[in-house]
């Protein structure tokens, strides 16, 4: 377990939806897990576009937890907050790395930015 050794945030799990003004699904923010401790790290890579010929730069941003959490990518109603800089994150992919002795990993989380949940 890596995690606890290099956590830079806390993130709470937000789930759930709710029914808007009119009628339409709407994430509703409730916390599922609050204060567990990750690591967040955003990244840059400069690539060449060829169909504009103009560089362009791809940001990812990782998340880190530990394999206890229930977590699942591209469910909707499913964010991650996190509690040091306020921001929202969609869950894009999860990743748990095999061991050869099968012991539990991190979870590797590709996440996406996004506005939030609904109020």
């Amino acid at each position: 377990m890596v995690v606890a050794e290099i956590a830079n945030t806390y993130v709470t799990f937000l789930t759930g939806q709710s029914t808007d003004a009119w009628g339409n699904l709407a994430d509703a923010g409730t916390p599922q897990t609050s204060h567990i401790p990750a690591f967040l790290a955003e990244t840059r890579q400069t690539t060449w576009d060829p169909a504009t010929q103009m560089p362009r730069t791809v940001r990812n941003i990782t998340l880190r937890v530990q394999p206890f959490f229930p977590i699942e990518a591209g469910f909707e109603s499913q964010q991650i907050l996190d509690e040091t800089t306020g921001e929202v994150f969609y869950v894009e992919s999860v990743v748990a790395v095999p061991t050869i002795i099968g012991a539990p990993t991190d979870y590797r989380i590709t996440l996406r930015r996004v506005t939030g949940p609904s109020t």
